[in-house]
């Protein structure tokens, strides 16, 4: 299901010519919003065709051609409306928050998660605390960013934006990390075989100072409890997930989950895994 956004937003692909019609477009159908009446009916449609969390795009972002995170995208009104109608569904929603105004305003309206973050203060970070909500620092995507964006030929654009953010982000996690501020593992990039995982998130998060417990545990019993999972992330009676073996200790070397040596699925079937 397509975020709530503006038009030019990062999840605008529309690469169309101004001169063709947009009015079956930019609408709360497709994501887009322009107003608080537009945010409401966007979660409501997206609730309608089976959404189970709703996500904010409250500023701009890194990887889309036409805007910065600097930006300011959604108006506190517009967002306060979509998480409102979102939790009278018990429906999660997190906000795309790269700016300071941003993640204060997503934060008064009441989400559940601040997605990025890049920009945290100390006001930021008591704000998260008081209202209950999670940061989800997504770490590998920016590091990656630096360390392979040229290599991998992306856009100017692009890594100019990542260098730019990469200033604040880091600053941002280490600050959130020394306020005991809760954080869940996200990895803000495609899933695809042989790719990126989730666990690339919790290799980079310790690199820049998270323990093993804490970058383990934010993968699994705070990632659970953010996305309403109560039945996952911990292992209890009466709990359900799949069950992975490795070699080693994840809790003192997080490069312990890379170490998988079978997996138990909640069905009880076993299924041996080759070494590396």
């Amino acid at each position: 299901m397509p975020a709530a956004a503006v038009p030019g937003a990062p999840s605008d692909h529309f690469t169309l010519p101004y001169s063709i019609g947009f009015a079956d477009l930019y609408t709360p159908l497709h994501g887009f919003v322009s107003s608080p009446a537009d945010a409401e009916r966007a979660v409501q449609l997206q609730i309608k065709y089976g959404a189970k969390v709703i996500k904010l795009l409250a500023s701009g972002g890194v990887g889309s051609p036409l805007d910065y995170p600097t930006d300011e995208h959604l108006s506190p009104e517009e967002m306060r409306v979509a998480v409102k109608e979102a939790h009278m569904h018990h429906l999660k929603v997190a906000a795309h928050a790269e700016n300071l105004r941003t993640i204060l305003d997503a934060l008064a309206a009441g989400v559940d998660s601040i997605e990025h973050g890049s920009e945290l203060n100390q006001e930021a970070i008591e704000s998260i605390k008081s209202h209950g909500a999670t940061l989800v620092p997504t770490l590998n995507v920016v590091d990656t960013f630096q360390t392979f964006g040229e290599r991998q030929h992306l856009p100017e654009v692009m890594l100019t934006k990542a260098r730019n953010l990469a200033r604040s982000h880091f600053a941002s996690f280490q600050l959130a990390l020394k306020n005991g501020t809760r954080m869940a593992a996200g990895l803000d990039t495609f899933y695809s075989p042989g790719g990126t995982t989730v666990l690339d998130e919790l290799v980079t998060d310790v690199k820049y100072s998270m323990t093993p417990r804490q970058a383990f545990e934010s993968g699994t019993i705070v990632g659970a409890s953010l996305l309403g999972l109560d039945k996952l992330g911990r292992l209890a009676v009466g709990m359900e997930s799949d069950l992975i073996a490795v070699e080693g200790d994840p809790l003192t070397d997080i490069h312990a989950l890379e170490k998988i040596r079978f997996v138990l699925y909640k069905g009880g079937a076993v299924t041996k895994t080759v070494h590396l």
